[in-house]
């Protein structure tokens, strides 16, 4: 068991090293001077020490606000799409004989892991319901999320019926039950869908763009715009040299 330990200890030490590898080279580039970086010479430890572009970055007002957004949205975003999960998967989560036509609802929530509207219809939805350019623009289309619900359900199936039916014969009602005897047995799939939601809010950088003005972008759209406009500027001095060369 010692040399499982050992071997099985140093083997994932090794993959994590080899994960977070490039993450050390993207921090050691952002650190170091351009023509090192221009010149390949960049590894793992910066050269030419340069903070430039961190001190631009955090002088631009844009920055700092559309980071306020994205922490906005990760809190509230996740705080509510927590709840909407929990409530719909609990009942999800009863037998056919507490909750009739719960295959229908499952069918539901099923296939729109499969199948959803498109952008276009979605675009029309937010549109219309007049949260453009707004923070509810990036949280409500994404607050309901079946994968989450699947997952909360199978947990609480797991759950001992014993426990449920001790509290309804002491008069609990199903909210009391939800909230005082499933959710504190429930930690590990609460946290998980939490990690879940807020990695995905904090990430998504699509509907920012998609429904956001530029000057409300939250930090990943902020950041993808700022990409391609250096990569834009790039492209054009690169081709008034070329043209200029020829």
């Amino acid at each position: 068991r010692r040399i499982f330990l050992v071997c099985n200890s140093a083997f994932l030490i090794t993959f994590a090293v080899v994960c977070l590898l490039p993450f050390f080279n993207l921090l050691a580039i952002s650190l170091s001077d351009a023509a090192a970086v221009d010149a390949g010479e960049v590894t793992f430890i910066p050269k030419g020490f340069n903070l430039s572009a961190y001190i631009y970055l955090l002088e631009q007002k844009a920055f700092w606000q559309s980071f306020g957004l994205s922490v906005m949205r990760v809190i509230l975003g996740t705080a509510i799409s927590l709840i909407i999960n929990v409530l719909a998967a609990y009942p999800l989560s009863k037998p056919k004989k507490d909750l009739k036509g719960r295959m229908f609802y499952v069918a539901i929530f099923v296939v729109t892991m499969f199948f959803n509207g498109g952008i276009v219809p979605t675009y029309i939805i937010i549109s219309k319901l007049g949260i453009m350019d707004s923070l509810w623009a990036l949280i409500l289309p994404t607050a309901l999320n079946a994968w989450n619900i699947v997952m909360i359900v199978n947990f609480f199936k797991e759950i001992p019926n014993e426990l449920i039916e001790a509290a309804e014969i002491d008069g609990a009602s199903q909210y009391q039950i939800l909230f005082r005897v499933v959710l504190p047995i429930s930690l590990p799939i609460i946290a998980t869908v939490t990690l879940f939601t807020a990695v995905a809010h904090w990430n998504n950088w699509f509907d920012g763009y998609m429904y956001m003005e530029p000057t409300n972008y939250p930090l990943q759209t902020y950041i993808y715009n700022m990409r391609n406009t250096i990569f834009t500027i790039i492209n054009f001095i690169n081709t008034v040299l070329l043209y200029k060369l020829t």
